[in-house]
């Protein structure tokens, strides 16, 4: 991640929401994650990608407003790569951190929420 890239992140958080956002070490820790994520990809076993890639999809459909911005307003993050953060949490409580397989599934049923993947033939 560029320095003035950090800088203008810092600068924005701290005039929007003060020197107690920035220092919350939970925010620390996904914003570190999130530069990990840019530069090396995400690493996740493979018996949680379905559970992942369903989360991530969830929590950009719920922030479609912050994707289409490329920004959150409530806490300054690039999105959609807040989203790909396991760890992140929505300052609007829309999501929280993402759960591992089966909590997802127990979420997706108590929730009813269902996604479907479409495979044309080649």
């Amino acid at each position: 991640m560029a320095i003035m890239e950090f800088l203008t992140s810092l600068k924005r958080n701290m005039m929007a929401r003060g020197v107690k956002d920035v220092s919350d070490p939970k925010k620390w820790a996904a914003y570190l994650e999130g530069g990990t994520i840019e530069k090396e990809g995400i690493h996740i076993p493979y018996s949680e990608i379905t559970a992942y890639t369903e989360q991530l999809v969830y929590r950009t459909t719920l922030c479609q407003e912050c994707c289409e911005a490329g920004v959150c307003p409530h806490c300054g993050c690039t999105m959609p790569k807040a989203a790909m953060v396991a760890s992140k949490t929505c300052p609007k409580e829309r999501w929280g951190a993402m759960m591992v397989a089966d909590e997802w599934q127990a979420y997706k049923q108590e929730k009813q929420i269902s996604f479907t993947v479409n495979q044309s033939a080649r």
